[in-house]
């Protein structure tokens, strides 16, 4: 939880997280062990799509980033081509 930015020294913001539907549904302290042992996963998935998430918008910057270096390469190659249409 604290990889995820949750202080958890603050229990009643660890509760607040745990009580949400798609974590676990109630406070922490409420939690089985059964329950503790099947929240593991949950925040290791939901920390590795967050992190495939970033990954995705830095490839997505970086294409961008390429396409418009390409762009800018090919107008001038153009404007170099001092094509007369007259």
């Amino acid at each position: 939880m604290q990889q995820m930015g949750i202080d958890t020294t603050d229990w009643s913001r660890v509760d607040l997280f745990c009580k949400d539907r798609r974590i676990a549904g109630k406070a922490f302290k409420l939690l089985t062990l059964e329950e503790l042992m099947a929240l593991k996963p949950k925040l290791r998935k939901i920390e590795r799509m967050k992190k495939e998430k970033k990954e995705k918008e830095r490839y997505s910057m970086m294409e961008q980033e390429r396409y418009s270096v390409e762009r800018e390469c090919y107008c001038d190659d153009f404007e170099n081509l001092n094509i007369n249409v007259n």
